[in-house]
This record gives structure tokens, C-alpha cells and sequence, in this order.
């Protein structure tokens, strides 16, 4: 039987594979977060997005305005 292959250790291999397996387990997180969302909180957080983006907008229009006059 062949033996496996092992990974030398060492400190960049090390805080590579943590940054890895972090990475891998906040993506897991993430998506059982939206898997558990219920339809209302949903809606809730797709009205405050859009308000977001109306406002940056409106805001960015009225200093365009404001400076213009």
C-alpha cells in the first residue's frame, strides 16, 4: 500500500489552510443564514437595499443641484 503523501508544515502552509477552512466555514454560514431566512425578513431586507440606493442617489442629485446653483 502506498503511503500518503504529507504536507510539509509550515507557517505559511499552516495560516493558509486556516484562512482556507475559515473561509470555507463562513460561506457555509452564510448560506445556511439565507436558507433560514423567512419570506418577510427577505422583503425587509430587499425595501431597506432599495432605500439605500434611492437615497444615495437623491443625495448625490441634490449636491449636484446645490453646487450647480
Amino acid at each position: 500500500m502506498p503511503e500518503p503523501t504529507v504536507k510539509k508544515l509550515s507557517d505559511k502552509n499552516t495560516k493558509q489552510e486556516m484562512l482556507e477552512a475559515y473561509q470555507a466555514l463562513a460561506k457555509q454560514l452564510e448560506a445556511k443564514r439565507q436558507a433560514e431566512l423567512n419570506p418577510e425578513r427577505k422583503t425587509e431586507e430587499k425595501k431597506a437595499e432599495e432605500a439605500l440606493k434611492v437615497a444615495a442617489t437623491v443625495a448625490a442629485d441634490g449636491i449636484d443641484r446645490e453646487i450647480g446653483a
